[in-house]
């Protein structure tokens, strides 16, 4: 619900619901779930929230100065960006997962493309000349040079996402893995004359969420239902067979991410509910539907879109 704070350290999560089904858990990246100190050391124990494996920091955004903790408080430096050095981990770990009888799951959390967008390989950043971008239909007063610098990064994220595939392919694991590409929020990129998150636009709201699972999920499937991240755990342990923990919101969804027939949702909630959240509004929330978008302030009506007939969202009902 808010950035720099700490989860109790009690509770349900999908780690501990996993691995009391006998998987083994993993988490490499950015966590950001352990409190207001960024640099903080994520001891083993309770506030890893069951995840075994470890090889995480709690948040840097310094793509090219990066770390990450194991089971000690030293630092472990990363040599390359950030996000190339932390697939690797997730290489290495597929590799000995590959040797392992025991089922696993892994989250692999990257910080891009979140800003800083200046701070993508050259390689990728080459790709984009700010000059010669299109820009969606509702961009205002656009700073070319960070759209650019985001889809360098977006670029560099495919880049090693495809890594993570031909490991995939060459432990011999792929078709027994199910794989879910996704990401907490998106960026406004100057959609309606606004940067970063925290927004109900789409540009901030609307996030990827795309599956694999050969032989299980329907390849080509797309389904537009308003499927929220809250529903990601109750969706995981239904797919696996593991009991959905008490207390757990959300709903679980799972011919949604299969392609199959069967229930949907129909709407999602949308919310910035902190003040401490640093953005440029009051708190509000929202809701999500197939066709609608509504938000609103605490005393007063905030925006409402019909966004099968407006997808940019250009006309404020």
């Amino acid at each position: 619900i808010g950035n720099d704070i700490r989860l109790r350290e009690e509770g349900p999560s999908i780690a501990r619901a996993l691995a009391a089904e006998g998987y083994r858990t993993a988490y490499i990246g950015k966590w950001h779930l352990d409190g207001p100190d960024r640099t903080a050391f994520t001891p083993p124990g309770p506030r890893r929230q069951g995840f075994e494996y470890w090889a995480a920091c709690n948040c840097s955004h310094l793509y090219w100065e990066a770390y990450y903790y194991r089971d000690a408080p030293e630092p472990v430096w990363i040599d390359t960006y950030e996000p190339t050095g932390q697939t690797d981990l997730a290489i290495e770990y597929l590799q000995g997962a590959a040797r392992r009888e025991a089922p696993f799951c892994l989250f692999l959390s990257w910080g891009p493309p979140h800003c800083p967008y200046d701070q993508a390989p050259n390689r990728f950043t080459a790709m984009y000349d700010p000059d010669r971008l299109p820009m969606r239909r509702n961009v205002e007063n656009a700073d070319p040079r960070v759209t650019a610098g985001y889809y360098a990064h977006v670029t560099a994220l495919d880049w090693n996402f495809g890594r993570l595939m031909d490991a995939l392919d060459e432990t011999g694991m792929a078709d027994d893995t199910l794989v879910i590409f996704t990401s907490d929020h998106g960026d406004m990129l100057y959609s309606h004359g606004r940067g970063w998150k925290s927004k109900p636009w789409a540009e901030s709201v609307i996030v990827p969420f795309i599956v694999r699972w050969p032989g299980v999920a329907l390849a080509g499937a797309s389904d537009g239902a308003p499927f929220g991240l809250t529903d990601l755990t109750p969706t995981l342990c239904a797919l696996t067979g593991a009991p959905i923990p008490h207390g757990v919101e959300g709903h679980a969804w799972p011919e949604m991410l299969l392609g199959t027939p069967g229930p949907r949702p129909t709407s999602a909630p949308i919310y910035l509910t902190l003040h401490a959240v640093p953005q440029s509004f009051p708190v509000w929330r929202g809701v999500v539907t197939a066709t609608h978008t509504y938000a609103r302030f605490a005393d007063r009506p905030w925006v409402l879109y019909d966004d099968a007939a407006d997808p940019y969202q250009m006309d404020n009902l």
